[in-house]
């Protein structure tokens, strides 16, 4: 889900570079402010497993934009919340919590 935070429209752009060309997408959209925009990917992009994965997706906009990703699965309660490249500094870990 991408949450718009300036005024006026917000140019937003999903990608996911690494995913294998049947899985891979391409999504441009402009939300409104306070408005939200909800992007279904493939479960391929789920770990399943402890290990290191080239699986990302990468989001652009032309303004801040809130990122938050949850598993609609029934009985999931996985989530996480992205940040800024620009609120990271230089050094930064990503971690994810498997139930």
């Amino acid at each position: 889900m991408a949450s718009a935070k300036c005024p006026g429209s917000t140019g937003v752009r999903l990608r996911t570079p690494n995913a294998p060309n049947h899985l891979r997408c391409d999504i441009a959209v402009n939300i409104e402010e306070n408005d939200n925009q909800y992007f279904s990917l493939s479960q391929w992009f789920r770990l399943t497993d402890n290990g290191i994965y080239n699986r990302a997706v990468l989001v652009e906009s032309s303004c801040s934009v809130d990122i938050a990703g949850f598993n609609m699965d029934k009985f999931s309660n996985d989530a996480f919340l992205a940040f800024e490249v620009s609120q990271l500094g230089k050094l930064h870990t990503t971690s994810t919590i498997l139930s």
